[in-house]
């Protein structure tokens, strides 16, 4: 993984997959997809979210391949110089994946991450003649959550007297924002790029607390205690499969970063707490 981030090896790399055939860069990206899936699958990936040992890497390679992308794209793909029938594309979308809380203080710690599901409407407004920008947005349900842990006096007022366990099942709205950018070529498979943001609304918070001395809670209602709203940044790529006629299918990687404190601090007093997602997403556009 090392050796692929040097930027001169990664652009050779991307220099040699665009002047190839769409199956050989199905082929690659399906590598890095399978890959993921094996480590996820030993345990590597828990490593990544829960230390962050690895994610920069990841984040890096996406953002060097994006760059070289850029660079050589008008050199070497081949794109359709046939104008777009339309300017709106609808799909729908059911992704499995990562959730996970990330405490920034003391007092708290992750345990544990949950696997995510989403699932809903997809939709890109094209933004040029050829379709190679759009505007990604959609209108899905998120699910997902992550087992926390806190010390004495942390955590919510009724059960602070000892140190206690949170298993957090989390659902929201997920409304993505994000700017696309898309290969368009004669032979196959496209691949696009996608950078922005998203706007989840909180519709479900349930928590099975467990404290130190095996007393169980189940399904404890704590909406009132998660913060309505949550946004942050997101990025992905991947690959989009012309099946028949106006019918794609669509998979791809996408990381999620929260940037609002989920559990409130005044009802907490666990400080900051990030909601982060890491996403399979598969779809089809019709």
């Amino acid at each position: 993984m090392d050796m692929l981030l040097t930027s001169g090896v990664l652009r050779r790399c991307v220099q040699a997959l665009i002047t190839s055939s769409s199956n050989t860069i199905a082929l690659a990206l399906v590598f890095l997809i399978v890959y993921l899936c094996i480590a996820f699958l030993r345990n590597d990936l828990l490593k990544v979210f829960n230390k962050n040992k690895y994610m920069k890497r990841v984040l890096l390679f996406l953002f060097f391949l994006a760059a070289s992308y850029s660079t050589f794209a008008q050199s070497y793909v081949v794109k359709r110089r046939v104008p777009v029938d339309r300017y709106l594309r609808l799909g729908f979308t059911i992704s499995p994946g990562l959730a996970s809380l990330g405490p920034q203080d003391a007092g708290a710690d992750r345990e544990s991450m949950h696997g995510s599901i989403t699932y809903g409407l997809m939709a890109d407004f094209i933004l040029d003649t050829y379709g190679r920008y759009a505007f990604s947005t959609g209108f899905t349900v998120n699910t997902g959550g992550s087992t926390m842990k806190y010390a004495a006096n942390k955590g919510l007022s009724d059960y602070r007297l000892t140190p206690a366990e949170y298993d957090l099942h989390l659902s929201y709205i997920d409304i993505p924002l994000a700017i696309k950018l898309k290969t368009v070529r004669q032979d196959g498979i496209d691949i696009y790029g996608e950078f922005g943001t998203f706007l989840d609304f909180n519709i479900k918070a349930r928590a099975d607390i467990t404290d130190a001395q095996d007393h169980a809670f189940d399904k404890v209602n704590v909406m009132k205690d998660i913060a309505p709203i949550n946004t942050g940044l997101a990025l992905g790529g991947g690959i989009e499969y012309p099946l028949d006629g106006r019918l794609s299918l669509v998979a791809g990687l996408q990381y999620k970063a929260g940037l609002i404190d989920v559990t409130r601090n005044s009802r907490w007093d666990d400080g900051r707490v990030v909601r982060n997602n890491f996403v399979l997403k598969l779809g089809l556009f019709f």
